[in-house]
């Protein structure tokens, strides 16, 4: 099968072209109305078809797309369907003025497209139209919706200087003990502080024996503790040091006990900010009930891993919206101490809407 797109002044003119170069076989995919920035003064209706066979289309030729093409195409329709049927549901005078706006239109169902939740998408759109004239030029819907983004994807600052002590929380099998290694390798080897590393996760042995060959590489000890009088001798061993870094055993949002039993370890730790750990391949449904159940040990921020792993980052949007929580690094690889940075708003936005929009 071969995908093209043809453009004409209206529907009629642009299936007249499909039927003259390929026949009465195509396939209709999707038809659509182009804004004037994207017909750029030629033709504004654009339909995509199907071809069936590999001698449909001339070899090289400029219409000729693979098989990722097809699945962008497909996304983009999804979600201008999804866009309009959130329009359709929703009460508000706002989504008429969504479905009337072309240029609104399109970055709403640009949202929709990264994963962004309908009704977050149209509370940003809602609060967008509140900064904008009765007539806004699509640049600037542009700058507006880049603005109101920035402001909403809050980024934790680093740490510039005296003690401090951190705890990694979150789900089994997120990343918290690599993710952890890549923090101590950062802060004493880059930035030359001197790091205590503490794990309570004495569930798994093979997190203390992976957490102990990070520490010897890096000059480090390690101080493992089993009960909470464990851990407050672990903590007096390591208060001379600038960092102490606490690394916790992965606990289940649905088993209330290991809640309640982390919640009474961490008031151990005076002045401990806690960073919930959550990958970017997590569904945006479970990791807000993660999230949600996670506020309860008294979250300071969040940490996201595995964005190498997908190209879908919506979700993780999705939680600074619905939380307001400061996302403080972002890690992709499991190399330490490479695969990890300090969270930036230019980079979550790019994350959500890519290059085009900024």
């Amino acid at each position: 099968m071969r995908i093209r797109t043809f453009r004409g002044s209206n529907l009629q003119d642009a299936l007249a072209k499909v039927k003259a170069e390929l026949g009465a076989e195509a396939v209709l995919l999707s038809s659509r109305q182009l804004s004037p920035r994207e017909a750029k003064g030629g033709p504004r209706h654009e339909v995509t078809v199907a071809v069936e066979g590999q001698q449909a289309l001339p070899t090289g030729s400029a219409g000729e797309y693979d098989e990722r093409v097809v699945l962008e195409q497909v996304q983009k329709d999804v979600a201008h369907i999804r866009a309009m049927l959130t329009v359709a549901a929703a009460k508000e005078t706002v989504p008429l003025l969504v479905q009337a706006d072309s240029g609104l239109r399109l970055f709403f169902e640009r949202l929709l497209r990264a994963g962004v939740e309908d009704q977050l998408a149209l509370e940003l759109i809602t609060r967008l139209l509140r900064r904008l004239g009765e007539e806004p030029t699509p640049e600037e819907i542009r700058r507006g919706l880049v603005g109101l983004l920035k402001e909403a994807l809050v980024t934790a600052p680093e740490p510039n200087g005296g003690q401090f002590r951190w705890a990694l929380v979150g789900p089994t099998g997120v990343g918290k003990t690599t993710t952890l290694a890549k923090l101590a390798a950062r802060f004493a080897l880059k930035e030359g502080r001197s790091v205590g590393l503490i794990t309570v996760d004495t569930y798994r042995l093979a997190a203390t024996d992976q957490l102990k060959a990070y520490a010897r590489l890096m000059g480090l000890e390690l101080s493992v503790a089993f009960n909470r009088d464990e851990l407050r001798q672990a903590l007096r061993d390591n208060q001379d040091k600038e960092v102490i870094l606490l690394d916790t055993a992965g606990r289940s949002q649905n088993h209330l006990l290991n809640m309640n039993e982390l919640k009474l370890l961490l008031r151990e730790v005076e002045g401990l900010k806690r960073w919930l750990v959550m990958p970017a391949t997590t569904k945006d449904r479970d990791m807000a009930a993660a999230c949600k159940r996670f506020m309860e040990v008294g979250l300071d921020g969040l940490i996201f891993t595995k964005l190498d792993e997908t190209d879908s980052y919506g979700c993780l949007i999705n939680q600074i919206l619905r939380f307001h929580l400061p996302v403080a690094y972002l890690t992709a690889g499991q190399r330490v101490p490479e695969d990890i940075e300090p969270a930036s708003t230019e980079r979550l936005l790019r994350l959500v809407v890519g290059d085009g929009l900024q």
